[in-house]
């Protein structure tokens, strides 16, 4: 898989190894995508969008390009799925972890 788009080491290296897409959940991913985004409707700039919570396994070509990934309901799927991954993990939040879930709280709540 090959991972880029502006994460620090440590969340690219927490995906090494995955391999499937959490947009349509077959194992085929081939990225990591950020899901807020500046193209999403409530995206807050700054470095908390580098958290590991905002960093997504897709298949660009199949599940990413050309589809609307930037509504809130899709949004907020692929946001308490790399959430509810991250919490059963040994990985170490840390500060900017959870300043992004601060910013980006109302797509944690009900669900």
């Amino acid at each position: 898989m090959k991972l880029s788009n502006r994460f620090p080491s440590k969340v690219k290296e927490f995906w090494i190894g995955w391999y499937v897409c959490l947009s349509c959940m077959r194992s085929h991913s081939n990225c990591l995508h950020h899901i807020m985004s500046p193209s999403s409707m409530d995206y807050v700039k700054g470095k908390h969008n580098e958290s590991i919570y905002n960093s997504c396994p897709l298949n660009n070509e199949e599940c990413h390009l050309y589809k609307p990934l930037h509504n809130f309901n899709k949004q907020k799927e692929l946001l308490l799925k790399v959430k509810s991954i991250i919490d059963i993990s040994d990985y170490k939040i840390d500060d900017n972890d959870k300043k992004f879930l601060e910013v980006y709280k109302k797509y944690y709540k009900n669900g």
